[in-house]
């Protein structure tokens, strides 16, 4: 009886450890030295008595429940820790899938050989968010304001970084794309521009009208950058080229460029400068391009400008550059013309009957004593002749060249 009550108070221990891990979990390294020392001393305690069946199986029981205990608790935090680090790697997959989402935003890079005092690099510059079919028809200005003058730069996920400047490859038709750029003063030229002549962009088909265009011979077209030449350094750049119109060069673009280039120069600070020619379908000539720019230091700079790529009183075929006068210009110049005719004939004929069938009758005149010419008073040397040299006569243009006096030049009398 003894050894069965020894055994019984054992067992009943054992109870009272098991629920007291069950309430206050355990390392595995406690549990199992528990379970061992259980071991022991039920080895030791059957050794001493003797052996017996029953007890030796309540024992293995006991311990057989320790360890189980144990493992329990062991198995349990193994999971805690699994499911950890699962979070660690989701975390980082998601890192990683953000870097790549930013990788992608950042065009593939080429450097690209310009005249530029910055990196210039071939890229897959984005172009704005509208459409050629969302721009207002031309109704006669330049130029129209567009998203409320907020470049779409703004709503895009990409922006330049760095000084530097962006270009798309010409297309397979050999047209230019969008043109980006930080500008700044880091990017105004030091070197002094050189002829661009050898260039003609797409759509390049060069006629004269100086009955229209009075700079430049009166040339349609213009080699106009999309990046201007004064804060890019660009020239010789095919893919900063685009065929435009005298219109749209001097009157259309000139303006924002001007703005931008003043607003460097008179601060010092940058400004994100985009340019992006619109061509319907095939057609080798702009329809117009879209300016856009925004100041990175303040608020003062914000473009938003379509450019519209015309000239009026020239009908001009953008699928080829093709041009010609319209109708009514035609007729418009014509009748100039014949009206200049015969207002010349006219002059004409009164000089011929103030200068010689009538050199007889007398007419007032103005001498200059000092070069001997004579004039009309109206005459614009009279204005420019000294008060002491000014003689009045009334009298025949015969008279005064009998008296020495030659007819002034300008005036003939």
């Amino acid at each position: 009886m003894k050894h069965v009550h020894r055994l019984l108070c054992l067992w009943f221990a054992l109870l009272m450890l098991s629920a007291c891990s069950r309430t206050a979990p355990a390392p595995e390294s406690s549990a199992v030295q528990e379970s061992s020392l259980i071991e022991e001393e039920s080895s030791t305690a059957a050794e001493s008595e003797g052996s017996d069946e029953e007890p030796s199986e309540a024992s293995s029981e006991a311990s057989s429940e320790a360890s189980s205990e144990a493992s329990s608790e062991t198995s349990s935090t193994e999971i805690i820790v699994l499911e950890e680090s699962s979070e660690e790697n989701s975390s980082g997959e998601e890192s990683e899938v953000r870097e790549a989402a930013e990788e992608e935003n950042e065009p593939d890079l080429v450097p690209v050989q310009t005249d530029s005092p910055v990196d210039a690099f071939y890229a897959d510059v984005p172009r704005p968010a509208i459409t050629l079919a969302q721009i207002p028809e031309y109704d006669g200005a330049a130029t129209v304001t567009i998203n409320d003058g907020v470049p779409f730069l703004l709503e895009e996920p990409y922006d330049l970084d760095q000084v530097r400047i962006l270009l798309t490859p010409l297309d397979d038709l050999g047209r230019c794309g969008a043109c980006m750029m930080m500008a700044g003063p880091e990017t105004l030229p030091t070197a002094k521009r050189k002829s661009i002549s050898s260039i003609k962009p797409s759509g390049w088909v060069q006629n004269r009208y100086p009955e229209l265009i009075s700079d430049s011979e009166g040339a349609l077209y213009r080699r106009s950058h999309m990046l201007m030449f004064a804060f890019s350094g660009l020239n010789a750049t095919e893919e900063n080229l685009v065929t435009g119109t005298h219109t749209m060069n001097t009157v259309g673009m000139s303006k924002d460029e001007t703005t931008v280039l003043d607003y460097i120069r008179n601060t010092g600070h940058h400004v994100i400068y985009r340019c992006t020619p619109f061509f319907e379908s095939d057609e080798l000539l702009a329809r117009g391009v879209l300016v856009e720019a925004f100041s990175l230091e303040d608020d003062v700079i914000s473009i938003c400008t379509f450019c519209y790529n015309v000239e009026p009183g020239i009908e001009i075929d953008y699928a080829t550059g093709e041009n010609h006068l319209t109708e009514a210009m035609e007729r418009s110049i014509e009748e100039a013309k014949a009206e200049e005719g015969s207002g010349s004939e006219e002059a004409a004929d009164e000089e011929i009957t103030r200068n010689g069938e009538n050199s007889s009758i007398e007419h007032n005149y103005i001498c200059n004593t000092n070069t001997k010419k004579f004039h009309y008073p109206d005459c614009k040397s009279v204005g420019q002749m000294k008060e002491k040299n000014k003689l009045e006569r009334s009298c025949t243009r015969e008279e005064l060249i009998n008296e020495g006096y030659s007819p002034c030049g300008n005036c003939n009398p």
